[in-house]
């Protein structure tokens, strides 16, 4: 009797030491969950990398309940922001020749004059195919989390080795110019992120990546961190123009 009665009551201690790792994660969720459920909000997104002079402007985007999303990829050394709007798997980008789908740039032949994968229209393309809404960001680090922790105004995630490289999207697409295919390998990757929660929805992400990549036989050291803060919820107004929704279908 007593050696059931033991076993019992080890099971009782193991069902109670589950119940409490899987609190924060579950709260955590509950706050996705909520942000989820709002019928738009805005976010701006800022990307900080360490040692280096390569300066990437803030970045708006507005989203909706069905998934609508509108941004301005931001220029790089002092360029015009690049307008887009994705849709599920489809993204179209405006050009100097109109709106065109993402992946119809990332087909074409690449310009000879045009900075190959680093004009304005290919860089916007690859960032629109990888680029998440803060609810996608959130749901996709809980996948992949190693160990999730309450703080004081929300909640930290430890993330595996996989979820440390699916932060580092930066210039990478899903194919085409300058996609996937030609992506850097990524070692020693090691990623967290933080979020911040206020009145029960979540209000900030900052991620936290390092790692290297190597392309060329040259390694990099990389350390980046992007941060999302979300507003407007509930009063954000999106405006898509006539030829992008005909782009998208």
């Amino acid at each position: 009797m007593l050696p059931r009665t033991l076993f019992c009551f080890m099971a009782l201690i193991a069902g109670a030491a589950l119940i409490a790792q899987a609190e924060p994660k579950d709260d955590l969720k509950a706050a996705v969950d909520k942000l989820a459920g709002s019928d738009n909000y805005t976010w701006t997104v800022t990307v900080a990398i360490a040692n280096s002079q390569f300066n990437i402007d803030p970045q708006t985007a507005k989203t909706q309940k069905d998934g609508l999303i509108t941004t301005d990829f931001p220029g790089f050394g002092g360029g015009d922001p690049t307008p887009a709007v994705i849709k599920g798997d489809k993204q179209v980008i405006k050009t100097a020749d109109g709106w065109k789908l993402a992946s119809e740039i990332l087909a074409a032949p690449a310009d000879p004059n045009g900075g190959g994968g680093f004009d304005p229209n290919t860089m916007a393309a690859n960032r629109a195919s990888t680029f998440k809404t803060p609810v996608a960001t959130a749901t996709d680090a809980l996948a992949k989390a190693d160990k999730v922790e309450k703080t004081d105004d929300g909640f930290t995630v430890t993330l595996n080795e996989e979820g440390a490289k699916g932060l580092f999207t930066f210039g990478r697409g899903r194919g085409g110019r300058g996609g996937a295919g030609g992506a850097p390998a990524v070692t020693n990757a090691k990623g967290s992120v933080k979020f911040t929660v206020k009145d029960g929805v979540l209000t900030k992400i900052e991620s936290h990546f390092t790692g290297s990549v190597s392309r060329g036989g040259q390694d990099t050291d990389l350390d980046i961190t992007n941060t999302s803060e979300v507003k407007d919820v509930g009063s954000t107004t999106l405006t898509v123009p006539d030829e992008a929704k005909a782009k998208l279908g």
